[in-house]
């Protein structure tokens, strides 16, 4: 019934057929890359989870940088501290004396023309310490109450204080070793000042011309006198250029009813540097002596 040749409909049924075979195989081809894309892109993942990259780490630290304002503050804090309080000081304490078990010691030194506390501790089974930061090295006086102990240098490590019934000793630091050889002759020659009175009765109790007594004891008071004199002056030149130097020089005068220039003050002034004339203790008790007395 249908009197077309089988050829001419082969034929149109081929033509239709090859088009769609061609757009089939491009697609399949792209689809095949999109996969193979993909796969690659999942490696790439995979390696990137495995193996952290420098541009991660560097895109942490650009945020942990500008995101983490609280490092920043905790960064400036510290400067501040380190800039404000320098150095440190340390100060562990022991007595064997009754008299200051569960007392209070104050350690003071000189501001603005008087004896300021700037800590304070308890004697606890004969143990106790001091603290604290400083901006520069001081000279400071451990008290209990308004007596005065002993002096002490406060400079940057640990010092060993020792107060006993006849001796007080700060060791550890450079400065306080040198303090502690000058108290020990200093009191090596109070001790023989003090034998003076013992001498006297001795040599009356012998017999001794009493004459002859004064003029021993009064020989003697005379030479340890220079003798002291000597071991102060010689000390505070040593220690012109540090705070030893105005430091003795302060307990030296403090006894004194008023500011006085005497022969080894005098002396003293004369040969001082400048920064041993710009202390403030030094420079208030010369311009006090010059003054006229009333």
């Amino acid at each position: 019934m249908n009197n077309r040749p089988r050829t001419s409909d082969n034929k149109l049924r081929t033509t239709n057929h090859r088009p769609q075979t061609i757009g089939s195989g491009h697609k399949a081809r792209f689809f095949a890359s999109l996969r193979r894309q993909s796969q690659n892109l999942v490696s790439v993942r995979r390696q990137s989870r495995s193996l952290p990259s420098v541009k991660r780490r560097r895109s942490n630290a650009q945020y942990s940088m500008v995101y983490s304002p609280w490092s920043v503050v905790c960064g400036l804090l510290s400067v501040i501290m380190l800039l404000s309080c320098k150095s440190q000081y340390m100060v562990r304490g022991s007595s064997n004396v009754d008299e200051l078990e569960g007392k209070v010691l104050t350690l003071k030194v000189y501001v603005d023309g008087e004896m300021k506390s700037i800590d304070s501790t308890r004697v606890v089974h004969g143990k106790f310490s001091f603290g604290g930061g400083m901006d520069s090295t001081m000279l400071a006086n451990v008290f209990m109450g308004d007596l005065s102990l002993m002096p002490i240098v406060l400079e940057e490590g640990e010092v060993k204080l020792t107060i006993g019934e006849t001796q007080q000793t700060a060791t550890g630091t450079p400065l306080n070793d040198t303090l502690s050889g000058f108290i020990q002759r200093k009191t090596q020659l109070d001790a023989r000042m003090a034998e003076l009175p013992h001498l006297h009765a001795q040599m009356i109790m012998d017999g001794t011309d009493y004459d002859e007594i004064m003029y021993e004891l009064d020989k003697q008071s005379r030479e340890l006198s220079a003798e002291n004199d000597e071991l102060i002056s010689r000390f505070i030149r040593a220690n012109y250029n540090n705070v030893l130097g105005p430091g003795i020089f302060m307990i030296m005068t403090s006894h004194l009813p008023h500011p006085v220039l005497t022969p080894q003050i005098e002396q003293l002034i004369i040969d001082a540097p400048p920064y041993f004339l710009g202390h403030p203790y030094v420079r208030e008790y010369i311009q006090k002596a010059k003054q006229p007395q009333p």
